[in-house]
C-alpha cells in the first residue's frame, strides 16, 4: 500500500527509491529472492560495472553455484575492473573444481593486475599456485615461484609459493627434489 501510494504522488521518487533497492539486493545480498528474480528480468545489466564486480565478489564469498554463468556474462570495459574479473572468474573455477579453466582466468588476472593492482596480482599469483600444486606441475610452480621472488623477494607469499611447489613435487613422487 505504501509502495502504490508513493507510485502515484511522487513517481519519480518512487523509481529512484526502487533503483536504490535494488542496487542493495544485488549488491549486498545477490542470493536473496528477490535479487534473484531482478536478475532474471534483466535489471542486472541496468547496475554499473562497480556494482556488478561487488555483486560478483559478493557471491564469490557466498560460494554462489551460479556464480561462473554470471561472471562470463559481464564483460568489463577498464583495465582495472578486467583484473577484479578475472580474478572472480579464477577463484570461482577453483572453488567449482575446474583447474584448467581456473589457471586461465588466474594467468590473466596475474598479467591484468600487474598493471593496475599489485595486491590484486599478487594475491592471483598465490591462487594460481595452489592450483597449479593441486594439478601436479613442479615445473610451472617452480617458474612462478621464482618469478614473483624475483618480483617481491621481501613478501611473505614468497615462502607460501615455494612451499606449495614443494608440495606439487611430492605429489609428483620427487620427494628428494621437494626438500
Amino acid at each position: 500500500r505504501l509502495w502504490a501510494d508513493l507510485e502515484d504522488k511522487a513517481p519519480k521518487a518512487a523509481l529512484k527509491v526502487r533503483a536504490q533497492l535494488q542496487r542493495r539486493a544485488f549488491v549486498e545480498a545477490p542470493q536473496s529472492g528477490i535479487a534473484r528474480r531482478w536478475a532474471k528480468m534483466g535489471a542486472l545489466k541496468q547496475q554499473s560495472a562497480e556494482d556488478q564486480l561487488q555483486r560478483l565478489e559478493r557471491l564469490l564469498q557466498v560460494h554462489d553455484r551460479n556464480l561462473v554463468k554470471e561472471a562470463s556474462a559481464f564483460q568489463p570495459a577498464a583495465d582495472a575492473h578486467r583484473c577484479r574479473h578475472e580474478l572472480v572468474l579464477g577463484i570461482g573455477e577453483r572453488k567449482r573444481r575446474r583447474y584448467r579453466g581456473a589457471l586461465v582466468h588466474l594467468e590473466k588476472a596475474r598479467t591484468l593486475c600487474l598493471k593496475v593492482d599489485e595486491a590484486r596480482s599478487r594475491r592471483a599469483s598465490l591462487w594460481e599456485q595452489r592450483v597449479r600444486a593441486i594439478r601436479r606441475d613442479g615445473p610451472g610452480t617452480r617458474k612462478l615461484a621464482a618469478w614473483y621472488e624475483s618480483r617481491w623477494p621481501d613478501h611473505s607469499y614468497v615462502d607460501d609459493l615455494w612451499v606449495l611447489h614443494a608440495r606439487a613435487l611430492e605429489k609428483r613422487n620427487q620427494k628428494e627434489a621437494a626438500q
